[in-house]
């Protein structure tokens, strides 16, 4: 949900059963995209979809799924 704070990458790796580096990545890709905000000593926030790159492909394609007409 927006402003949650994501568990650290080392317990999300363990979560996921994979390296830090896989979740590294897909953290400055989310990022990029606008779905979080990685700040140092203060954790890995979901922003709201305010601030998504909804026009990424990456976004529209993990959002229609769940789109209505």
């Amino acid at each position: 949900m927006p402003g949650d704070i994501l568990p650290a990458e080392a317990e999300l790796a363990e979560m996921m059963q994979v390296s830090r580096i896989t979740i590294r990545e897909t953290m400055k890709s989310l990022s990029a995209k606008g779905m979080l905000q990685v700040r140092r000593r203060h954790g890995t926030i979901v922003l709201p979809r305010s601030h998504w790159q909804l026009f990424d492909p990456d976004v529209i394609t993990w959002r229609a799924p769940s789109m209505t007409i």
